[in-house]
């Protein structure tokens, strides 16, 4: 599932190897009305290896917060002697978040602006020398330092929200954008066809692009037949279709949701 500022698109293929991402965000069609040297190119995702491929491209390649603090949280659970240890990052985490919410409702050039950031860079350099301290430290349990390791290892991914304050800090909006299709493969015992599975995905896509624009993916799709019904029942032509075509001119909206 790929979801932009404007659509979500999901796709149903046989494995989750890297040319899904080159096929979808790496084509030369996107190359062909996309200026990368005017447009800055964000992706924002978990660490999945695949997409190293878009910074070899010249994208920007945004780490999620939400799975950093994953390894911890599983940590903290697992071992009850670094409960203490886990809660104090989680607190770290989440103080990042109020202060990065406080910062992008802030007027861009106002001193409130200015005031957050300069916290926000204080709060991370704080963050980075409490785990280089103790991923260092042998009396640290090695578990602890395992799940600060990936924190360690994405840090320069984990900060691009500083240079980019268009990108949000996790990728939630698409995680949930996922339980839908995850909970009903499961429930629904899958599609049981390959062609049935596209149509689930197209179905998937129409609807939430709707939600993203605000809208009743029922009833966009109700007006949409009725429509074609006006039309003699025929797919309607290009002309009839701009209507519908409402994400075109759509922007998600910003996403501060904690992890």
């Amino acid at each position: 599932m790929f979801g932009g500022q404007r659509t979500t698109v999901f796709q149903v293929r046989p494995t989750r190897g890297g040319q899904i991402v080159h096929q979808h965000l790496l084509s030369p069609e996107e190359d062909a009305v996309v200026d990368r040297a005017a447009t800055p190119r964000i992706l924002i995702s978990d660490f999945y290896g695949a997409y190293q491929q878009v910074e070899r491209a010249g994208w920007i390649w945004a780490g999620c917060w939400a799975h950093a603090r994953r390894p911890i949280v599983r940590v903290a659970k697992a071992v009850p002697d670094l409960a203490e240890w886990g809660a104090a990052w989680q607190q770290q985490i989440g103080l990042l978040y109020q202060m990065h919410r406080i910062w992008r409702r802030a007027s861009v050039g106002s001193p409130e602006r200015a005031d957050m950031e300069q916290r926000l860079r204080d709060q991370l350099g704080a963050m980075q020398k409490r785990w280089t301290q103790q991923i260092g430290d042998p009396a640290v349990p090695e578990v602890a330092r395992q799940a600060l390791a990936l924190m360690a290892r994405q840090w320069d991914r984990l900060t691009h929200f500083l240079a980019h304050p268009t990108i949000p800090l996790d990728n939630n909006a698409a995680e949930r954008s996922l339980r839908t299709p995850v909970v009903g493969r499961k429930n629904f015992q899958g599609s049981r066809a390959p062609w049935a599975a596209r149509l689930a995905a197209m179905v998937w896509t129409w609807a939430d692009t709707a939600r993203q624009a605000g809208r009743d993916p029922f009833a966009e799709l109700t007006r949409y037949f009725e429509a074609c019904a006006a039309a003699g029942g025929r797919p309607l032509n290009p002309d009839g279709l701009a209507p519908f075509l409402w994400w075109e001119t759509r922007t998600r909206k910003e996403d501060t949701s904690y992890p």
